[in-house]
């Protein structure tokens, strides 16, 4: 089905481009460590949720050949800029047609992004089946996912993180019954003179990593829980998952 532009419109993708890239570049270094063994040039690794290509660019340096997969079309404008040697496609995890890899990668919780509406758990293990088929012997799926209690005790909150050019305003709600996280993004970014308002809702799944995991070892994955990229540690209720293809 078509893609819309609904969600990381241009200046939020700007914004999450300029200030939340931490999170790619570390998990770029773990996966290439996990990978160290074997012959990598030319391996092909699958980007879910690539964003502004900051993980391709890094393991595309690295002699990978990556192929990006984004929901929002400005996302990958930006991605085609940060790393032209690699190939970026519009399209919805759950609909993309995984080719034969070495590694398939979803960073920054992009599993927990309702954003297609097919996305529920059954479709989310549907998209593990096909990964598990697709992974080359001893291939890798390295993905990071929020828990229910990512936001503490608080079931409500608001914040503002500023940039040089930016300020961002979210209204935060996390829904215990359904195990939701709703984020309502109003950012306000420089453009010329004058500052441009735009705002974004976000709706989150979140997943027991308990549940994920269970999952993924019927499929016949084995199951390493991380807190971690490289140096980078996770903050509480953030879980990450390297499942390997034996």
């Amino acid at each position: 089905m078509p893609v819309t532009s609904e969600y990381y419109r241009p200046d939020l993708a700007y914004v999450h481009d300029q200030s939340y890239t931490d999170l790619a570049r570390s998990a770029a270094l773990h996966l290439s460590d996990l990978l160290k063994d074997r012959n990598n040039s030319g391996d092909l690794i699958v980007d879910l949720g690539s964003g502004s290509g900051v993980l391709a660019k890094a393991l595309g340096e690295q002699n990978f050949k990556v192929i990006g997969i984004d929901y929002s079309p400005d996302m990958v404008k930006l991605a085609e800029g940060n790393a032209p040697d690699a190939e970026f496609i519009v399209a919805s995890f759950l609909d993309y047609a995984l080719p034969r890899c070495a590694a398939v990668t979803a960073i920054g919780e992009v599993l927990n992004y309702r954003f297609d509406k097919k996305h529920n758990f059954e479709t989310l293990v549907d998209l593990f089946r096909k990964v598990y088929e697709q992974l080359e012997h001893g291939g890798i799926f390295l993905f990071d996912l929020i828990e229910p209690g990512i936001e503490g005790i608080m079931t409500e909150s608001n914040k503002i993180v500023e940039g040089d050019d930016w300020t961002m305003f979210l209204h935060l709600f996390e829904d215990w019954e359904s195990a939701t996280l709703t984020r309502e993004i109003t950012l306000f970014r420089k453009v010329g003179e004058f500052y441009r308002k735009s705002y974004e809702e976000h709706r989150v799944q979140l997943l027991h990593h308990h549940k994920v995991q269970s999952a993924l070892e019927e499929i016949g994955f084995s199951v390493e829980l991380i807190n971690q990229y490289a140096d980078l540690a996770f903050r509480d209720k953030h879980v990450g998952f390297v499942a390997r293809k034996g």
